[in-house]
């Protein structure tokens, strides 16, 4: 039985996972452009031709820094497998292949373990002065990282959906026939 089953406006589980692809896809292009722009604002720090950082490193203090470079390498490589795995997820969708839906729930599922170690470095290490800009990102992660929960459940359900036989166009379509003859 799928995790989520599809009700409302968004009746199909496949509608729901060409958003969560498109969602993700938009995700992992600024995930991957946030990412590049922080190694290399790291990297012109390093090198001294720049005072101060201009990124997310200004969380944490300089002895840590190359632990959060770490972190933000295995995020931009955990970002360009996810948009990836998106293309991947579309076509899976659109050609009923079954098998194509599981790279883009590895690569969120990466992401998202990526995103709570990130989280627990920041937050739990208490290495983070708490100020409105510290508060507003973690705001934002928190957000975003449930929404990348539910998009990845929505994904696993439509899965789940293909190994018991439905979820498929055809199927989709006959059920739409059989809901409009009944009423």
């Amino acid at each position: 039985m799928p995790i989520i089953r599809s009700r409302g406006c968004w009746r199909r589980l496949r509608l729901l996972c060409y958003a969560s692809a498109f969602y993700a896809m938009v995700y992992f292009s600024i995930n991957i452009v946030t990412m590049e722009r922080s190694i290399e604002a790291h990297e012109r720090y390093r090198s001294g031709k720049m005072k101060e950082t201009e990124s997310e490193i200004f969380l944490v203090p300089d002895e840590l820094i190359p632990i959060a470079v770490s972190l933000n390498i295995t995020m931009l490589i955990c970002s360009s497998l996810g948009f990836v795995a998106c293309v991947i997820l579309v076509i899976g969708v659109y050609k009923d292949i079954k098998y194509m839906l599981l790279p883009w729930i590895i690569a969120m599922g990466l992401e998202i373990l990526g995103e709570v170690i990130n989280f627990v470095f920041l937050f739990y290490l208490r290495i983070v002065n708490f100020n409105s800009k510290t508060s507003y990102l973690f705001t934002l992660e928190f957000f975003f990282t449930s929404l990348n929960i539910y998009a990845m459940l929505c994904v696993i359900s439509q899965f789940q959906e293909y190994l018991e036989g439905r979820g498929t166009a055809a199927f989709d379509y006959s059920d739409r026939v059989s809901h409009q003859h009944c009423c």
